[in-house]
């Protein structure tokens, strides 16, 4: 997101970028739940190469400049199952049984 002035000059005022694993994928910290609403001031950033959102959703920032947002959960979608592999029968090579058992020195 890039916020700026809607004047002629069209100042940029700052932006930020978002995570969506971070907040609303497997990497959240609280679950995600149809409903839930959040509104908070985010702060901008200065330059567009270095602007990922690194705070706590649902905590205000303090910085200047920032916006206020307001994000809406209508949908929930699942994950895909994680795949599960089983290794059965595994044979180790003699020369590899050798360096493992001989002292290292």
């Amino acid at each position: 997101m890039v916020a700026k002035s809607l004047g002629e000059d069209e100042e940029r005022h700052g932006s930020v970028s978002f995570g969506l694993d971070q907040y609303f994928g497997r990497e959240a910290v609280e679950p995600i739940q149809v409903g839930n609403r959040y509104r908070q001031w985010i702060t901008l950033f200065d330059h567009p190469d270095d602007d990922i959102y690194d705070g706590i959703l649902g905590e205000d920032d303090e910085e200047v400049p920032r916006v206020l947002l307001e994000f809406l959960v209508d949908e929930v979608i699942p994950p895909p199952p994680q795949k599960s592999v089983q290794i059965q029968n595994v044979s180790v090579p003699e020369t590899a049984k050798r360096q493992l058992s001989s002292p290292k020195g």
